[in-house]
């Protein structure tokens, strides 16, 4: 048996799990390919070559040459405009790199293992925030949609673990409103925190875009419950760096990165899950596929997630973590259908998802939300797949 503050319990957590498993994993595929970190990168000569005719990469690729030539990669780029909005990852590797080109290859997975483990250390501490086992955030580290992400240098665990950490901030910090006759202190931290929570959100959002859902979802709970003054300086703060950078790609690409895609991305769609249904049009035994996988992993969760929030929001049992469920579960009915009909970009999507319905649970002390929760693992099915054909 562990025992709770022993030196065992210390180093036997939830995070060293993950780190484990991350690394194994990680050894696996560079075992397969000759011990070639480029492995990760998924190059493919359409984009490294200009070959239109070539083999087409997976979309690590261009977080790589962005971290090689942040200011000249737009040639090696399928929507450059896109691709440079998320910014942090390649400049954080390249920054570690120290801008040498042989090491960034090591420095892009490497970022994402450390990643992967501090998400899983920030859910659990989250979840002992709320009396919960930490044990149970072992989804947050090992859904196949972060692990794929590591696999292909792609920077949803770097995002995914900035938007917990400034969770985490703000449920520390924010627990009285600064108004109240409290002391300098007390204020003190209220306002720091606030601060320090939304930078950790804005350096989330120029990692990956979509991390902005979890930070509207704090936004809405601090307005709702702490007063307009809050959540607006949280918004600018968040929210701020993201939309100046959005500018800055106008007027040197000629056009913002917000968009549903790279190449041959479809839109956003209107009706709810027809992205899903769109897959009928090659055939019932596709689609009776991709349903068999989307909907344990997608429909039904999100489902679940938006009658679970409303619910608890119409009954005034605010969270901060009850308005993020409800925000990232809003978008996954409408996702394009280039995005439904890759099961890679549906799992790391996802990943947002499964971390608010776990952090969920733990908000609401529900043995049986967490229990279900770890279903999620046997997601790790998809990784055998990669193994064998990567």
């Amino acid at each position: 048996m562990i025992r709770h503050g022993s030196r065992m319990c210390i180093w036997f957590n939830p995070s060293l799990i993950v780190i484990l498993t991350a690394t194994l994993y990680l050894g696996i595929i560079l075992s397969l390919h000759n011990w070639d970190p480029l492995a990760f990168v998924s190059q493919g000569t359409r984009f490294t070559t200009g070959d239109p005719l070539g083999s087409e990469g997976y979309d690590g690729q261009f977080v790589y040459q962005i971290a090689l030539r942040p200011t000249e990669a737009m040639a090696y780029l399928d929507v450059p405009a896109y691709r440079y909005q998320r910014i942090f990852y390649p400049l954080l590797a390249r920054w570690l790199a120290l801008a040498q080109p042989a090491l960034i290859p090591w420095t892009l997975p490497l970022i994402n293992l450390a990643a992967l483990g501090i998400g899983t250390g920030l859910a659990g501490r989250l979840l002992e925030r709320s009396g919960t086992s930490p044990w149970f955030a072992l989804p947050v580290g090992l859904f196949a949609g972060q692990l794929l992400a590591l696999r292909v240098d792609l920077p949803e665990p770097l995002a995914l673990a900035l938007a917990l950490g400034g969770g985490l901030v703000i449920e520390q910090t924010q627990r009285v409103p600064a108004t109240l006759s409290i002391t300098a202190r007390a204020r003190t931290i209220h306002w720091f925190g606030l601060v320090a929570g939304a930078v950790l959100f804005a350096l989330s959002a120029l990692t990956k875009e979509t991390m902005l859902l979890t930070a509207a979802g704090y936004g809405l709970y601090l307005g709702l419950a702490r007063g307009c003054r809050p959540a607006l300086l949280f918004g600018v703060i968040a929210a701020g760096p993201f939309l100046l950078w959005q500018g800055v790609l106008w007027l040197w690409l000629g056009q913002p990165g917000i968009g549903s895609g790279g190449a041959g991305a479809t839109p956003f769609e209107l009706i709810p899950f027809s992205g899903l249904l769109r897959t009928a049009e090659a055939g019932w035994k596709v689609f009776a596929l991709f349903a068999l996988i989307m909907l344990p992993l997608a429909v039904l969760p999100s489902l679940w997630s938006l009658w679970a929030s409303v619910r608890d929001i119409y009954r005034h049992q605010w969270h901060p973590r009850t308005f993020a469920l409800l925000t990232n579960a809003l978008v996954i009915p409408f996702l394009p259908f280039s995005t439904f009909r890759e099961p890679l970009a549906m799992l790391r999507f996802l990943s947002p998802l499964v971390a608010m319905v776990v952090l969920f649970g733990g908000s609401k002390r529900s043995r049986r939300v967490l229990m279900y929760s770890l279903l999620w693992l046997a997601s790790a099915v998809f990784l055998l797949k990669d193994v064998s054909q990567l």
